[in-house]
């Protein structure tokens, strides 16, 4: 367990939700009874369809957990109204359907000293439950696991062998259990709000934002100690709608990349060999965890998702420009409603 400083930081949890009201009750008594000193709680209502959250989360009664109604739809606007509303000097982020242990907050805390310019920490998910293969499919599939050794990733002397670094920073961590100092956060512009659950991306956006961290020159530190456990879908018909949103959000985010900064484009395509081998070859570091009855369509629809992801992005970012089209045309109308109307005649 990494020590934590004699000034423990105040900490901000973030958890999104939308209509899981019993996930909620069971995330946030977790999150009250971690060994942590100093931290608070938002809960994040992400366009609910009934107050049952809301009920929940008031049943709490308890002066570190805030509630906040967010009326637009995408899990990464639920997470930046949890940014703009931390009070913390450290913002971790938690999805509503994991358990963490009670330790949890401290080994995250702890990750920030793994090296001199730390500006986020990943930490550890594993499952749950793996009792149905459903369950131990989407395991092999999702590798949330990253291993049992605290690691550190920059752009210099703290690179990963795998050659398609930095944009391969899903091998770092995922947002469901991570941490960041909430002014670099705020410096970035948050999630990108194009990419993610609620968008036609439907993913991508910790990818984003963990690739946006490394391409300032601050690190990320992946922290073991900090353990989360996940319940993984047990239907197969959830496994194989992930396997393709994981895709699409993959294809998403790399789209992104390359559209925000076309100078990019040559280090793609100098990358492009060892990324269809990564993506493609049976035993790649990806593919050979999924081994004996691993269903192979899974393999196939993830493909088949980041070959659509670019749609999905520039799909994503034309449904924001018609809504702030929308937005400004409303703005218009009510403020006309607003002036005085000139009733006059000439003649």
């Amino acid at each position: 367990m990494p020590s934590v400083p004699a000034h423990s930081p105040f900490v901000t949890v973030v958890v999104p939700t939308r209509n899981r009201p019993a996930q909620v009750r069971e995330c946030l008594t977790r999150l009250l009874a971690l060994d942590y000193p100093s931290l608070e709680v938002v809960i994040v209502d992400n366009a609910p369809s009934s107050d049952a959250t809301m009920e929940v989360v008031r049943s709490f009664d308890d002066r570190r957990v805030r509630y906040i109604l967010d009326p637009r739809a995408g899990v990464s606007n639920a997470r930046n109204r949890g940014i703009a509303a931390a009070r913390g000097e450290i913002v971790a982020f938690v999805d509503d359907d994991v358990i963490t242990e009670r330790l949890w907050l401290r080994g995250l805390v702890g990750g920030f000293s793994a090296g001199p310019d730390v500006g986020g920490v990943c930490g550890l998910v594993l499952p749950q439950r793996l009792d149905v293969a459903a369950e131990r499919w989407f395991d092999q599939f999702g590798r949330f696991a990253k291993g049992f050794e605290r690691r550190l990733f920059d752009r210099d002397g703290n690179r990963p062998t795998n050659k398609l670094f930095p944009y391969a920073v899903g091998t770092i961590g995922t947002g469901a259990n991570a941490a960041f100092r909430v002014e670099l956060l705020r410096r970035l512009g948050g999630f990108d709000i194009a990419l993610g659950p609620g968008t036609p991306a439907a993913g991508g956006e910790d990818l984003d934002l963990l690739f946006r961290v490394i391409d300032t020159g601050t690190q990320v530190a992946f922290e073991p100690s900090a353990c989360v456990f996940h319940s993984h879908p047990s239907e197969y018909e959830i496994v194989r709608s992930r396997a393709f949103t994981y895709g699409l959000g993959l294809g998403a985010y790399l789209t992104k990349c390359v559209v925000t900064k076309p100078g990019r484009l040559g280090g793609f395509l100098l990358r492009l060999p060892s990324g269809l081998q990564y993506l493609l070859h049976p035993r790649s570091a990806k593919n050979l965890p999924r081994a004996g009855d691993f269903p192979k369509e899974l393999g196939w629809l993830e493909l088949y998702g980041f070959l659509h992801g670019p749609v999905a992005y520039l799909r994503s970012r034309l449904a924001l420009r018609g809504a702030a089209a929308r937005t400004c045309l409303d703005a218009n109308v009510s403020q006309q409603d607003r002036l005085p109307q000139d009733h006059s005649s000439s003649g």
